[in-house]
């Protein structure tokens, strides 16, 4: 599921077509919605937006945790 994802991500930022993921997935994800949501991410910005959060955040945590160590 998670190659998918990521090819159907790469292909969405790039400009590609659903009609194109479906061809290359071999799925019929150009007529579902169920599989766009799960394979197509809507808003990439928002995603890579959270993905740097959560880096910061597991920083701010381990920097806390030893300092409780200490």
């Amino acid at each position: 599921m998670d190659m998918r994802r990521t090819g159907a991500i790469e292909a969405v930022s790039d400009g590609g077509t659903v009609e194109s993921i479906a061809t290359k997935m071999g799925n019929s994800i150009d007529q579902n919605k169920t599989l766009q949501k799960t394979y197509m991410l809507v808003n990439l910005a928002s995603v890579h937006a959270a993905d740097e959060s959560r880096k910061i955040g597991r920083k701010n945590i381990a920097s806390q945790q030893n300092e409780i160590k200490s």
